[in-house]
């Protein structure tokens, strides 16, 4: 079933891997949002590294788990990633401008992925000899009541809640 029509998520899978690394520790970050799903997916460009409440957001969560003396892992010790944010919807009953911002949106096919390079450095920050998970949330868009009745009307497919990619352990 299509999202937004009995809330189903479309067949989106948020994905990460680890792609340059420096003493351990990831320098970039490849995330993809893949439509696993039979139906085109619409969707904004995601805004990387914070929240985004009109286009969506990609934001990149580490935790640390320090080592202790007799090798016990504790933690979670430290936290880095990306709040605050913005919404910005379009104002409600403006029923063309709702349809002109729907129509820019992007467009994944069936199989169709979208990946983003990310650099790493400013999240995954070395706290020393430890535990690093790194994982990516997806917060899908805001939409106003005009945006998400066109969607619907139109049996357009679109994410319509929050996914959370693989996670990626480091040991240090």
């Amino acid at each position: 079933m299509l999202a937004g029509l009995l809330g189903a998520q479309p067949g989106l899978e948020l994905r990460l891997k680890a792609t340059n690394f420096a003493e351990g520790l990831p320098v970039t970050l490849e995330a993809s949002l893949v439509n696993r799903g039979r139906n085109v997916v619409r969707l904004p460009a995601p805004v990387l590294y914070c929240r985004n409440g009109s286009a969506g957001s990609i934001e990149i969560v580490v935790t640390f788990r320090a080592r202790g003396k007799q090798g016990d892992w504790y933690g979670p010790g430290c936290g880095e990633g990306s709040g605050g944010g913005v919404y910005d919807a379009l104002p409600a009953g403006k029923r063309i401008r709702a349809w002109n911002r729907i129509r820019t949106w992007l467009i994944l096919a069936p199989r169709q992925r979208l990946s983003f390079t990310l650099d790493a450095r400013e999240w995954v920050v070395d706290h020393g000899i430890g535990l690093y998970d790194v994982w990516l949330v997806y917060t899908p868009p805001g939409l106003d009541g005009e945006e998400a009745g066109i969607l619907k009307q139109n049996r357009l497919a679109f994410p319509d809640h929050e996914l959370m990619s693989n996670h990626l352990v480091f040991k240090r």
